[in-house]
């Protein structure tokens, strides 16, 4: 019922605002929800006196909860029942009287419809039921609405007792017609006096009201402000912790590359060496090689003979030349040819 857009659309769709018996607008006047009632109190056609299964109206529930707006804009409403009673024989005043509800006291009884001197199923007057719905009164509390029920019923004593002594003296026409404007003032004076007592508690509990939920707005934005900080702050520690991840990675991945790529480099290495040694121990260049690492070096200064100065017997003898065993005489005449040198061909070779 909170809704006032809500509530308005429903009335313009054709649903009736007395239906449940006033259900409406006494759940507007229980929580508070000045808008609505407002609005409720305005349609054509609304029944203000509904009551509900206990015999309790608008005006009721206003005094019941203490609802002192509800109150003043219930009584202005025309054909207004001031002192309806419930089941238990309970009028708006003495349930405001029972709940030790001030507030709505005081705006009640300045409404001179409301009957002070009405009684319950029990027999009780209004000042003999103060208080006795509370489950722990509190005393200051039971003695100021006492207070507040004593003056305004002296007061109206005394309003009474100045009428019946005009009557009695038999004023003339032009002082008693005086004496009834100036009573009249004296009424609008007091009832203006209530009025703006009514709209100093009625914004009051408006202000109140829009208090707590301005709270409740600001207590809610604050938990939405600290969700989403919360969220902001793991959804960057979870970033953090991703990229760390894949900086690991990336550099595991790059150590693994380099150690595979050297044990590669290492076997291959090693399986090279072993080849090329075992092919060196069998080739013929191998063992040529190591045939002529075993000559002994010619001068490049001395002249070497040819065959025909070795076969020459005028000339120095074989021997005294440092000619080597194997020899390098390719002719067929030089001596020792055959199947000595490795040159073939029957030379010196």
């Amino acid at each position: 019922m909170g809704q006032l857009d809500v509530v308005k659309a429903c009335v313009e769709q054709g649903c009736d605002p007395n239906t449940a018996n006033g259900w409406a607008l006494r759940r507007a006047v229980r929580y508070g929800f000045s808008e609505v009632w407002q609005f409720l109190l305005a349609c054509p056609g609304l029944q203000v006196n509904l009551p509900n299964q206990y015999g309790l109206t608008a005006l009721h529930t206003a005094c019941r909860f203490n609802i002192p707006g509800a109150v003043y804009d219930l009584l202005r409403v025309p054909g207004i029942l001031v002192n309806e009673k419930t089941r238990l024989g309970s009028s708006p005043v003495m349930v405001a009287a029972k709940y030790c509800r001030k507030e709505a006291i005081a705006g009640l009884i300045k409404d001179r419809r409301v009957d002070l001197d009405t009684r319950d199923e029990g027999g009780r007057k209004v000042e003999e039921v103060v208080g006795v719905a509370v489950h722990d009164p509190v005393h200051d509390e039971v003695h100021e609405v006492v207070e507040l029920l004593s003056r305004e019923r002296l007061g109206r004593t005394e309003e009474e007792g100045r009428r019946d002594s005009m009557e009695e003296e038999s004023i003339d026409v032009d002082g008693l017609h005086r004496s009834k404007v100036f009573d009249n003032l004296k009424e609008l004076v007091g009832e203006l006096k209530g009025l703006h007592m009514m709209d100093r508690m009625k914004l009051l509990m408006e202000q109140e009201q829009e208090s707590s939920q301005f709270v409740i707005k600001l207590e809610r934005e604050m938990v939405s402000f600290l969700d989403r900080q919360r969220e902001d702050q793991d959804g960057f520690a979870n970033r953090l912790l991703k990229e760390k991840k894949d900086f690991d990675s990336r550099q595991q991945e790059g150590l693994g590359r380099l150690l595979r790529k050297q044990d590669q480099e290492y076997v291959g290495l090693q399986h090279g060496s072993t080849s090329n040694k075992s092919t060196s121990d069998n080739s013929p260049k191998s063992t040529a090689s190591r045939q002529n690492s075993r000559r002994p070096s010619l001068k490049t200064h001395q002249e070497v003979p040819s065959c025909e100065s070795l076969s020459d017997s005028s000339g120095p003898s074989l021997w005294e030349w440092t000619v080597p065993d194997e020899g390098y005489c390719t002719g067929s005449t030089a001596p020792g040819g055959g199947d000595g040198g490795v040159g073939g061909g029957g030379g010196c070779g």
